[in-house]
């Protein structure tokens, strides 16, 4: 028996077992599988990126009363009225606070739209967030 008849006899036999109808339907419940472990990923992503836009919300309200480094440098330049080798002027624009009391309510209301408990279905949930995440983009 040459090479290429076993060869070829190995190969039928590998063809005839990957037709079958059961490696089919295995092939296609893996599928199945493969795009609902995705979908579930992509869930957990973003209840992940929701809970840590919650947490750095905290954070910027955080350092409103207590200042991090920076601002603190920041803060004491501006009372000594110099900075490194710079003096420092008075007026120019006031600073915003970054989360007043009154747009907490928006920001949150804008955040949830990247938890799944929000999510519609259908035909509205292509474009669901696309408003409230611009205008969070453009707070900071």
């Amino acid at each position: 028996m040459s090479q290429d008849i076993r060869e070829r006899s190995k190969y039928d036999g590998l063809k005839t077992k990957i037709a079958s109808n059961a490696v089919l339907k295995d092939l296609g419940m893996m599928n199945d599988a493969h795009l609902e472990c995705t979908e579930l990923a992509e869930v957990y992503r973003r209840m992940i990126a929701h809970k840590l836009l919650l947490k750095q919300v905290d954070l910027f309200k955080a350092v409103e009363v207590q200042p991090g480094d920076y601002l603190f440098k920041a803060q004491k330049a501006a009372e000594d009225g110099v900075f490194q080798t710079v003096s420092i002027v008075e007026g120019g624009a006031t600073r915003k606070k970054l989360f007043a009391p009154e747009t907490d309510t928006e920001l949150i209301a804008s955040i949830n739209v990247l938890d799944p408990v929000y999510w519609p279905t259908g035909e509205q949930s292509a474009l669901h967030g696309e408003k409230e995440i611009k205008e969070i983009c453009c707070q900071f």
